[in-house]
């Protein structure tokens, strides 16, 4: 469900920088530091977009490696779990002997 709703928001950001993109074609004057130029508005906005979603994915990217490397640490875990199940190391009759002596 997560999943399909990040494609819906993902498919309305997508047309709604589009229609907006669209109805802005004049040029415009980008001022920064060092000077300006021109360019027109559409690629401005094309830009700005790319630009916030690469600053989220960098921003999003070291806790997305974190979740990654404890995934793994807690499948490995699980593993050894499993194999500790699959092959018992003492049998009923020798835990009650340990139990019955201490």
């Amino acid at each position: 469900m997560k999943k399909n709703l990040t494609i819906i928001l993902l498919i309305f950001t997508i047309i709604t920088t589009a229609a907006l993109a669209l109805a802005n074609r004049q040029y415009v004057e980008v001022n920064y530091l060092f000077g300006y130029f021109r360019m027109p508005l559409i690629l401005l906005i094309l830009v700005s977009v790319a630009l916030g979603i690469l600053i989220q994915f960098l921003l999003a990217f070291p806790k997305n490696m974190a979740n990654a490397r404890q995934l793994k640490q807690i499948k490995r875990e699980m593993e050894d779990v499993q194999r500790a199940i699959k092959t018992p190391t003492k049998s009923i009759s020798a835990i009650d002997s340990d139990t019955q002596t201490d």
